[in-house]
């Protein structure tokens, strides 16, 4: 074999090698495609651990849906009634934000990342990579980081907090500062 026929052996094999990436780098895209449109149209959902105040939220968290139960104004006051429907929203955003994580983790698991191209280059591993925000709780100011429920909208009950705010029956009605 001649160095010439080497040299074209080589460049044939190294051409193959590039045009199977491409193939695979097509095959991806169209597969994150597919994916971003079904993230797109990702919802996320939370009741609250009473039942009383259940919220909706779009695949960017955003409110779609608020419904409160007729039972929502007994017992609490209007500032924790707020807390609690601003938790609900949060869990339902932290719900849709993981779906879409799960969405597109097939994308960022093994999928070799910018930087082991191109040396130096920021990582897009990050763009796909989804954290709930810390949430302080207000009354012990303690920060947590909210959790989905593994299996659907409603949040894990034994995360339940107790809220110094939580006044016995009559009690609202007897309060002084009214």
């Amino acid at each position: 074999m001649s160095v010439l026929d080497e040299l074209e052996a080589r460049n044939a094999a190294l051409r193959e090698q590039i045009e199977s990436g491409l193939r695979e780098l097509r095959h991806r895209t169209e597969g994150l495609r597919a994916a971003r449109e079904r993230v797109a149209e990702l919802t996320g959902e939370a009741t609250s651990p009473d039942g009383r105040v259940t919220a909706r939220v779009d695949a960017t968290g955003m409110l779609t849906g608020l419904e409160l139960s007729e039972r929502a104004f007994e017992r609490t006051t209007p500032e924790r009634l707020a807390r609690i429907v601003t938790e609900v929203v949060r869990q339902a955003a932290t719900e849709a934000r993981h779906r879409a994580q799960e969405e597109l983790s097939a994308f960022t698991g093994n999928a070799p990342d910018l930087p082991d191209v191109v040396p130096g280059a920021p990582s897009l591993r990050d763009l796909y990579t989804v954290e709930p925000p810390e949430v302080v709780t207000p009354a012990t100011g303690t920060a947590t980081t909210p959790r989905a429920s593994a299996g659907g909208s409603t949040p894990d009950r034994s995360a339940r907090r107790e809220d110094p705010d939580d006044d016995e029956p009559g009690d609202i009605l007897r309060r002084a500062d009214w």
